[in-house]
């Protein structure tokens, strides 16, 4: 029993831990979804506040250093 347990709670871990890293590139690819300017490497119009700014130094320190690999 305690096996079967464990082997359960290894399985719930895995499908996190691999939902966890689905959502990571979702997070990075969201920019390459929304416009089409940062595929052809050019600077978005759009998108040129601070608070733009910002969100996007947010996205490139916590998800694509982390999901770099």
């Amino acid at each position: 029993m305690l096996d079967l347990t464990v082997r359960a709670l290894a399985w719930m871990l895995h499908i996190w831990l691999r939902g966890f890293a689905l959502f990571g590139i979702l997070v990075v690819n969201l920019a390459f979804f929304a416009s089409g300017y940062p595929s052809h490497l050019v600077a978005d119009p759009a998108h040129g506040s601070w608070l733009d700014d910002s969100a996007e130094f947010v996205v490139r320190l916590l998800f694509e250093m982390k999901f770099y690999l």
